[in-house]
């Protein structure tokens, strides 16, 4: 799944697919699946008005971002390179841009096989 997003007047793509999790362990030595319920439940107790932030890597959402883009586009440098490269980089703003892609990647696809 790929979605582009304009970021500092730049046109932006960005790809979730299958080595998605593998390409995120590899890259920052933690668990994406991990990574994402966690700042899911951060999320939902955000709007509920409970989310202490002090306890949430808030460099998961950059790190989740930076790679959809690197996934997407395979010449991107480091992500100090990357973010750098823009003039401001609405973290949060795009991570929401992002959540559909997130989830349309982790939904179920495979099908159960009839029985006979």
């Amino acid at each position: 799944m790929e979605k582009v997003l304009t970021i500092d007047e730049r046109k932006v793509t960005f790809k979730a697919d299958g080595a998605t999790p593998l390409r995120y362990r590899a890259e920052f030595n933690r668990d994406y699946f991990a990574d994402i319920i966690n700042i899911t439940n951060s999320l939902k107790d955000l709007s509920a008005g409970e989310a202490d932030l002090s306890k949430v890597n808030t460099n998961i959402f950059s790190d989740i971002i930076y790679l959809l883009a690197k996934t997407a586009d395979k010449e991107i440098g480091d992500i100090f390179e990357w973010y750098g490269s823009f003039e401001s980089f609405p973290v949060f703003e795009v991570f929401g841009e992002l959540q559909e892609l997130l989830l349309g990647n982790m939904q179920t696809i495979v099908k159960k096989a009839k029985k006979k």
